[in-house]
């Protein structure tokens, strides 16, 4: 599963990313664990994210594959979001 990971460009006032969430499909074969784990990435990491919504989906929108949909919230411009997913 992707890492979030934002570039530290300047972004002017915006202060939060509202409702950012990935959709991945899995190919077949691959199956969702349920299973993830936070890392800190560098020694710059301060701050405590919530955990994300996570959501499988079996035949997402009729293509025969299952879709693991994580819902992180609004995420902080240059930031990372430490989660590893098994």
């Amino acid at each position: 599963m992707p890492r979030i990971n934002h570039d530290s460009a300047t972004y002017g006032d915006l202060e939060k990313i509202p409702n950012v969430r990935t959709i991945t499909l899995l190919p077949p074969g691959f199956e969702y664990t349920g299973k993830f784990e936070k890392r800190m990435y560098d020694s710059q990491w301060r701050t405590n994210p919530i955990e994300p919504k996570v959501t499988e989906v079996k035949n997402f929108q009729g293509t025969g594959k299952t879709a693991v949909i994580v819902e992180y919230g609004g995420v902080t411009p240059a930031s990372y979001y430490p989660f590893i997913w098994n």
